[in-house]
């Protein structure tokens, strides 16, 4: 997944002890999504600031 934009997921599976619990194997380039989610962060911190 390195150098690219996809999240991978797979394995999802229900938990067998309780309703609300998945469980899931997911992979990702750090780097980059990391980098997507502080700009979000960012922006939303952004747009907060601006409304007072």
């Amino acid at each position: 997944t390195s150098d690219t934009n996809e999240t991978y997921v797979g394995r999802i599976r229900k938990d067998i002890s309780r309703d609300n619990v998945l469980h899931l194997w997911c992979v990702a380039d750090q780097i980059r999504v990391g980098a997507a989610t502080n700009a979000v962060r960012i922006a939303q911190k952004w747009l907060e600031l601006r409304g007072k």
